[in-house]
């Protein structure tokens, strides 16, 4: 049992590595293309604000707070800044972006939110 414990465990850590640089590479695609510069502001801030920072997320990313919300919905309301977004608003957010089963793995979402936040970071100080 331990070799099959070793080898789900590494395909495990190769599915969210993957899913992760997914989600990286849609979110600074969406922070260079067609966020606004408020959207970027408030997934910034958040970040800044959130325990361990960037590389926290403990606020956005811990599923057992959720409260029945998908953590693509969390990650929607913060951009839009608003605490509830609508089923329709979460949608709209994410057609463009990906599709509803690229979107639910949490490490593909952490790569989208740290994709979009380091866009934003690299261009703020001359905004």
């Amino acid at each position: 049992m331990t070799n099959v414990i070793e080898r789900l465990r590494a395909s495990k850590r190769e599915t969210e590595s993957a899913d992760f640089e997914s989600g990286l590479t849609a979110g600074r695609e969406w922070g260079m293309k067609s966020a606004e510069f408020k959207e970027l502001e408030r997934l910034s801030d958040f970040c800044r604000e959130s325990k361990g920072g960037v590389e926290g997320w403990l606020e956005l990313f811990d599923i057992t707070h959720t409260n029945a919300a998908s953590l693509a919905e969390r990650v929607c309301s913060v951009v839009q800044g608003d605490d509830e977004c609508a089923c329709s608003d979460v949608d709209e957010f994410w057609e463009d972006i990906a599709s509803e089963t690229d979107r639910e793995p949490a490490e593909w979402l952490r790569g989208f939110t740290e994709g979009a936040v380091a866009v934003f970071r690299e261009v703020e100080d001359q905004l």
